[in-house]
């Protein structure tokens, strides 16, 4: 199937081109935007990959995935595909670093100024026939210097 490609113009020294993509206005719900790469019945799926830009001399582009605000903020929700015999993986990865410090995971939960805090849940998968899923922290080795820690503890208030 052909495909559709959505690309901002490059720079060699400011800012380069913008695109803008927005679902209309509404006082009912608002209008939506969805990307769908097209469908394979005997070989591979599209694939939809957002990638933002390089850069030479200074920091590589952000890309930021923000939901609505509101009276109840919207929600943001990642789920692979199903699968006969394996569904899909998540994969969280951060980029190499050649000289310095390589950039880090963060997952924080929000903070409440009048009720409770946000829940980090880490839940492995159940298993009806099988071993249910395990959930595994470990911490990065070194070849020249100590391994890294995995720390954990409560804070109080």
């Amino acid at each position: 199937a052909g495909s559709i490609s959505v690309q901002t113009g490059d720079s060699s020294h400011f800012l380069g081109s913008d695109i803008l993509m927005k679902g209309g206005l509404s006082h009912d719900i608002g209008g939506s935007i969805t990307l769908v790469a097209g469908s394979s019945i005997a070989s591979t799926g599209g694939e939809v990959q957002i990638k933002s830009g390089d850069s030479q001399k200074s920091v590589g582009g952000r890309i930021t995935f923000k939901s609505g605000d509101g009276a109840l903020g919207g929600s943001i929700f990642m789920k692979t595909g199903n699968g006969i015999q394996q569904s899909g993986s998540v994969q969280l990865q951060t980029g190499e670093a050649l000289d310095s410090v390589v950039g880090s995971i963060q997952i924080v939960a929000g903070s409440g100024s009048v009720n409770n805090g946000g829940h980090v849940s880490l839940v492995a998968g159940g298993s009806s026939a099988s071993t249910g899923g395990s959930i595994r922290l470990a911490s990065g080795k070194s070849t020249s210097e100590n391994g890294g820690s995995v720390i954990m503890k409560t804070r109080s208030s």
